[in-house]
């Protein structure tokens, strides 16, 4: 389990997230929000080890996360950034990169990394997906394919920034039911969503973010409950039960 203690991170000597301390648990979706510029893909990315602490500490299973060799990390977390450029390669010969820190060098796929690829790319409802090329696919397509590659990475955390972005609706509720059927399983799935309904509707727990620091931790209805919403985003957040769930509606603050 990742867990942030005091957890400062920036860029270039600039501090732009503050003292952040938040456990990421296993069977559970978070959902980073916040406006343009809070903050939250520098702390996905830290949290990933892909920039070190300024000050504070990533934890990994109770261990600095800095302690950790890069294929040991990549053993337990995986991390799908935002902005990808597809490569020249089929989806299958992509997903296998998944399998890439369990291979010695020079990397030659076994059979169960084969199987453990083509499993994963049925349970992201991608299979027949396989031999095409993935620049040839369209974005929810695509999008599925690397979800597969973070599938058959077999990690205890899976990080994904804007897994949703430029996705039709359609896309954009397989991608988030595939996020809480990974969290069934068992894994650990946060992520940072610009779509603030869905990520109301979706996640376990939400961390909300302003100015690089954290404002407040928890699940949809204690968030709303609070108007730490609404302080932040500038809006009125109403909650309508439903019978089978709950929707959100927004509108300007009076």
């Amino acid at each position: 389990m990742i867990e942030l203690k005091d957890l400062s991170a920036g860029y270039n000597g600039v501090e732009t997230v503050h003292r952040v301390c938040a456990l990421f648990p296993p069977g559970e979706v978070t959902v980073l929000i916040g406006p343009n510029g809070s903050g939250k893909t520098t702390l996905l990315r830290a949290a990933a080890g892909l920039i070190p602490p300024m000050s504070g500490a990533v934890l990994l299973d109770g261990r600095s996360l800095g302690e950790y060799s890069s294929r040991q990390a990549a053993q337990r977390i995986a991390f799908l950034p935002q902005s990808r450029t597809p490569p020249q390669l089929s989806a299958e010969r992509l997903v296998l990169h998944g399998r890439f820190p369990y291979l010695t060098y020079p990397r030659r796929y076994r059979k169960e990394d084969r199987e453990i690829a083509g499993e994963a790319l049925r349970q992201a409802g991608a299979g027949e997906l396989a031999q095409k090329p993935v620049c040839s696919l369209s974005g929810g397509e695509r999008q599925k394919v690397y979800l597969a590659m973070a599938i058959a990475q077999d990690t205890e955390t899976v990080l994904l920034d804007e897994p949703t972005t430029y996705l039709d609706i359609r896309c954009q509720l397989e991608v988030m039911e595939l996020a809480r059927e990974l969290s069934r399983r068992g894994k650990a799935v946060v992520m940072v969503l610009h779509d603030l309904n869905l990520a109301l509707r979706c996640a376990s727990r939400l961390l909300l973010l302003e100015n690089g620091s954290l404002q407040a931790a928890g699940p949809a209805e204690e968030l709303v409950r609070s108007k730490s919403l609404s302080r932040v985003f500038g809006v009125q957040v109403r909650a309508l039960p439903d019978k089978d769930s709950v929707h959100y509606v927004f509108s300007p603050l009076p």
